[in-house]
Formats: structure tokens, C-alpha cells, sequence
């Protein structure tokens, strides 16, 4: 191959030939670069599930937590009593027939 030259204006642009080597590299590094944008995207998908997961669970907790608050604030509350007796002990009332599958 042999040298081009090229006047733009008053510049003269000389583009000379370019090994193999060369451009064996520069196709290696934009597939490298591929392969490491592919990674970054798959990481960015699993750190974006897991984070909606966790915020799934933080509602969750909150609605526990305002449950066990508002269980505080009426501790002599018979409806409060009986969620716990029922929910936390098995308990039911005595006019309820329990009737248990398997």
C-alpha cells in the first residue's frame, strides 16, 4: 500500500498504511468493549431486580411495623386481643367450629 495525501486548505493530510497488527487490535478492542458493555448491562439488570425485591420487602415491613404499632397504642383493645389470640396463639372463639384440612 502506499501513502495518500490529501490537501484541505491550507493543511496537506499524509494517511499512510496501517499493519495488521494494528488492526487486529482495534477489531479486539471494540470486541472487548462489546463483551464488557453486555456485562454491565447484564450486572445493571440483576442489581435493578434486587432492588425492586428489596423494596417489595420494605413495604412489606412497614405494614408489619404500622400493624405492631397500632397493636401497641391498644393494647386493651378486645379486637386487638382477639387478632392476637387467633393469629399468634391459634386461638378462636367459642362459638367458632374449627375445622382443620390436610
Amino acid at each position: 500500500m502506499e501513502e495518500k495525501k490529501l490537501q484541505i486548505g491550507d493543511v496537506q493530510v499524509v494517511m499512510k498504511p496501517t499493519s495488521m497488527l494494528l488492526k487486529a487490535l482495534v477489531i479486539l478492542l471494540i470486541v472487548f468493549s462489546m463483551a464488557a458493555m453486555g456485562a454491565l448491562a447484564w450486572v445493571q439488570a440483576g442489581l435493578r431486580r434486587q432492588t425492586e425485591d428489596m423494596r417489595a420487602q420494605a413495604i412489606e415491613l412497614d405494614r408489619e411495623n404500622e400493624k405492631l404499632r397500632q397493636r401497641m397504642e391498644n393494647p386493651d383493645d378486645v379486637q386487638t386481643i382477639s387478632d392476637i389470640a387467633r393469629e399468634e396463639l391459634g386461638l378462636v372463639d367459642p362459638d367458632t367450629v374449627l375445622i382443620e384440612l390436610q
